[in-house]
């Protein structure tokens, strides 16, 4: 090898490791940066504001939620999801909130948050195959009939 083809090859491997870094801090710069629009501010702070509460629930206990441990014990428990998943699933909804609302790394916390819903969604129609969960979805029991003055059996 001489001299000449040693020197282009150290300087490709400059130029190569210069070249990663500018795509890094692009890559950075389009997550991080915002316009001056009113419409995704207004839509961002709506969602934050609409997730707040729920995020709330399971990592503070707030609006009558059961807590950061009672939430990873049902999700854990109950539902069987793994702890990582569980735990990335609260902070996402509760985090993500907060920085859609401030507007911290908004791309990254509405990203979460919609994979945290894709997955409830995907997950809360695994086993009936229906996404509605109102009184018309669920069969009436016994304990969710009750009988009318008539006698007849109306539905609660």
């Amino acid at each position: 090898m001489t001299a000449q083809s040693s020197s282009v090859s150290v300087a490709s491997a400059h130029d190569s490791t210069e070249t990663s870094a500018v795509t890094a801090r692009g890559l950075l710069a389009r997550i991080t940066s915002t316009g001056a629009d009113v419409g995704p501010l207004v839509a961002r702070v709506a969602l934050g504001l609409a997730m707040f509460p729920h995020g709330a629930q399971k990592a503070l206990g707030w609006f009558g939620g059961y807590g950061f441990s009672g939430t990873m014990g049902f999700f854990t428990g109950q539902l069987g999801i793994p702890a990582v998943f569980a735990a990335l699933a609260i902070a996402a909804e509760f985090l993500g909130a907060i920085g859609l609302i401030v507007g911290g790394l908004s791309r990254i916390a509405a990203f979460g948050i919609a994979a945290t819903m894709a997955v409830a969604a995907s997950w809360s129609t695994r086993s009936t195959g229906s996404s509605s969960t109102g009184p018309a979805a669920r069969p009436a029991t016994a304990s969710s009939t009750r009988s009318s003055p008539s006698g007849s059996r109306s539905s609660s």
